[in-house]
């Protein structure tokens, strides 16, 4: 069972004690972390968290779970506010999913964990992505790329990729990630 606060994502430490220092060993300091459901009206469902006692206490105070979620995004980065919409997207299972710019303003730690969750949020429904960084469709199944208004490409991922004269294998080997449209 994980040891981390999933709010605040503080976990295990590891270190001496500063009364103790003359004490070879190493101790273990674990977070106070309690199992609870917070009901959510944004969300629409409850949220069940392994989260630590400070961390409640901080949520309570604020006043609630839908507090934090609707303070209007302050306070979240990026990543955070996008994964906060896929996770109010996926309780309402729609059929298709438009996501434009999905990874844009991301680093690349924060890209990854988002990648996941677009694939899940994905999974077993239409999605429209359009996104100019090569690195957003690698699991899409079709591609249709835009020049100029136009229509310059369209057809499968895996087929365009091998095609060695398709706009999209020249842009996968050429790295141009940037200018996929």
């Amino acid at each position: 069972m994980a040891r981390r606060c999933e709010l605040t994502g503080k976990a295990v430490l590891t270190g001496h004690l500063v009364s103790h220092s003359n004490r070879k060993t190493k101790r273990r300091f674990l977070p106070n972390l309690c199992n609870v459901t917070l009901q959510s009206d944004a969300l629409g469902r409850a949220v069940r968290l392994r989260i630590a006692a400070s961390a409640l206490r901080s949520v309570e105070h604020r006043g609630g779970l839908d507090a934090q979620l609707n303070a209007g995004g302050q306070g979240l980065s990026a990543g955070e506010a996008q994964l906060l919409a896929f996770t109010r997207v996926l309780p309402t299972n729609p059929g298709l999913v438009i996501l434009d710019e999905a990874s844009a303003r991301l680093d690349p730690a924060t890209e990854r964990l988002l990648t996941s969750a677009m694939q899940r949020l994905m999974q077993n429904r239409t999605a429209i992505v359009i996104a100019h960084r090569l690195d957003t469709v690698q699991h899409v199944d079709d591609i249709l790329i835009l020049s100029h208004g136009q229509m310059a490409e369209y057809g499968p991922r895996a087929e365009l990729a091998a095609n060695p004269h398709s706009q999209l294998a020249r842009l996968l080997r050429g790295g141009e990630e940037e200018v996929l449209a």
